[in-house]
């Protein structure tokens, strides 16, 4: 169970701060379970989730020691390619789904590879990777921020400084 004052991840909502465990007076919500009243970190809004239901909809933030060795694995991560369009809109609605920050980075570093091959065919961006590519963006900047105490908007430089110091010892 989860404690006021804590932070977790709410599949919808993203990084939330329990603010409240309790029943909820809130006509569509049943009157007799206990919530968890969860305020989203970077929206302000306030969800509802129930007690019981916590480990389909809500996880513990991810640790520091856990987000260096994601950077750590960054270089060697295998893409998501999914070659048919439609096949890999479900395969990142599916891993968007799972709320994990190492299937985020890979759609982040899928994306970010097909971007560059695209633009130097002198093809434009697809709407659909530019949609999951700002999807797994803010999900995965956002718990680094929170967990890692550096502000959101300083977040893809770290991560930039990290990758780029563990490719250099890898070739050198």
């Amino acid at each position: 169970m989860y404690q006021i004052g804590e932070y977790v991840v709410h599949k919808k909502s993203g990084v939330c701060v329990v603010s409240g465990i309790g029943k909820v007076n809130i006509s569509f919500l049943d009157s007799k379970k206990q919530y968890y009243t969860l305020e989203s970190v970077y929206t302000k809004s306030k969800v509802y989730t129930p007690v019981e239901n916590q480990s389909s909809v809500l996880r513990p933030l991810i640790t520091k020691k856990e987000i260096m060795d994601l950077l750590d694995e960054i270089p060697s991560m295998e893409a998501i390619w999914v070659k048919d369009e439609k096949r890999r809109e479900e395969k990142y609605k599916e891993v968007m789904r799972e709320y994990n920050c190492r299937d985020w980075i890979r759609i982040i570093r899928t994306l970010y590879f097909r971007k560059q091959e695209r633009l130097n065919l002198g093809k434009k961006v697809t709407a659909m990777d530019e949609k999951y590519f700002a999807a797994a963006e803010e999900r995965l900047y956002s718990e680094f921020a929170v967990v890692l105490n550096i502000p959101r908007s300083e977040i893809e430089s770290f991560i930039g400084e990290k990758v780029k110091a563990c490719e250099e010892q890898i070739f050198a």
